[in-house]
C-alpha cells in the first residue's frame, strides 16, 4: 500500500494560515467517519476539506489523511500541521477520515484493509512517538457525537493483532503450493471462516488449499495464481475483520449480562 499525497490540491484559506505543532507532540491518532454515504456525489476526502475552509471558514482541513472507498489513502496535509478535528486536542491529536456514514453503511473491506496499514505499519514508521487510537466521541467534550460510529475496541485489538498481522498485510511474505509453516495454517483457517474450503488446518500447502486460495481469488477480483501474497493477505484479513464486527456488533451488554440480538 501507499499513500496519495494531495497537499498540493487541499484548498488554501484566503486570509487565514495553517498553524503547526511539533510532531513529538502527537499522542493521539484520532478515528471519524465522513458523515455523508458513501455513494453521494462530492463525498470525498477533498471534498470535505473544502467544506471545512469554505463553508467553515476554518484555517484548514480536518483531517490528515482520509481513506475512500476502494482503499485509497489520500494525505492532504505535513504531519506536524495542525488540522481542526476535535477542538482543544487538535495539537497533541492527528485526524483520519473514512469516507462514508457508519451509522448507516459499514467501510468496505478495501477501507478496513487500508485503516490498518495506516495505523498498524505507516504511523508507527513516521510517527517519533507510540501513539493512542481514539475515535472521535471518546474525546473529551465529544461523547454526544456519534463519529465514527465503529467499534472502537475492536478496531484496537485488530491493529495489534486481528488474525493475520498487518505486518504480512503489507510485507513480502508469499504461501504456494508445497509450502508448510504456521502460516499456512493461519491462511487455510482463515479461508475455511470465509467459507473456501481448504480443509484441515495443518500447515502443509497442499492441493485443497490451492483450490480453496484459487477460489477466493476468483471471488475477490485477484489474480488467480494460487499464491497468497500482500493482496490476498490484505483482502483476507479486511474479510475476516468486517464479519467479526458484524458477529460482535448484535451483542450488547445489560446489568452485567451479555444479550446477542437475532435477526427476524
Amino acid at each position: 500500500m501507499k499513500i496519495i499525497d494531495v497537499r498540493s490540491q487541499v484548498p488554501k484559506h484566503p486570509t487565514k494560515s495553517l498553524t503547526y505543532r511539533n510532531v513529538n507532540s502527537i499522542t493521539d491518532v484520532v478515528l471519524h467517519h465522513g458523515a455523508t454515504l458513501q455513494r453521494l456525489p462530492g463525498s470525498n476526502y477533498l471534498s470535505h476539506l473544502r467544506y471545512h475552509v469554505v463553508n467553515l471558514d476554518w484555517n484548514c482541513g480536518g483531517y490528515t489523511f482520509g481513506i475512500h472507498p476502494n482503499g485509497d489513502i489520500l494525505q492532504g496535509y505535513d504531519l506536524n500541521v495542525r488540522t481542526n478535528h476535535v477542538g482543544n486536542y487538535n495539537s497533541k491529536t492527528l485526524g483520519v477520515v473514512m469516507i462514508g456514514d457508519f451509522r448507516f453503511e459499514e467501510p468496505t473491506p478495501e477501507q478496513w484493509a487500508s485503516l490498518y496499514w495506516l495505523l498498524g505499519e505507516h504511523l508507527p514508521s513516521v510517527l517519533p512517538n507510540k501513539f493512542n487510537i481514539k475515535g472521535h466521541q471518546e474525546i473529551p467534550g465529544y461523547s454526544w457525537k456519534p463519529c465514527p460510529s465503529l467499534d472502537m475496541n475492536l478496531i484496537r485489538r485488530s491493529v495489534v493483532s486481528g488474525g493475520i498481522t498487518t505486518q504480512k498485510e503489507s510485507g513480502s511474505m508469499m504461501l504456494k503450493i508445497g509450502d508448510h509453516s504456521p502460516d499456512v495454517k493461519t491462511l487455510q483457517e482463515n479461508l475455511n471462516k470465509l467459507g473456501h474450503k481448504a480443509g484441515t488446518a495443518d500447515g502443509i500447502f497442499g492441493p485443497a488449499t490451492d483450490r480453496a486460495l484459487k477460489s477466493f481469488q476468483r471471488a475477490t477480483g485477484i489474480i488467480v495464481d494460487g499464491i497468497a501474497g500482500p493482496e490476498t493477505f490484505a483482502k483476507i484479513t479486511a474479510l475476516t475483520r468486517q464479519a467479526i464486527a458484524k458477529k460482535e456488533s448484535v451483542i450488547f451488554t445489560l446489568g452485567g449480562k451479555k444479550y446477542k440480538i437475532e435477526e427476524v
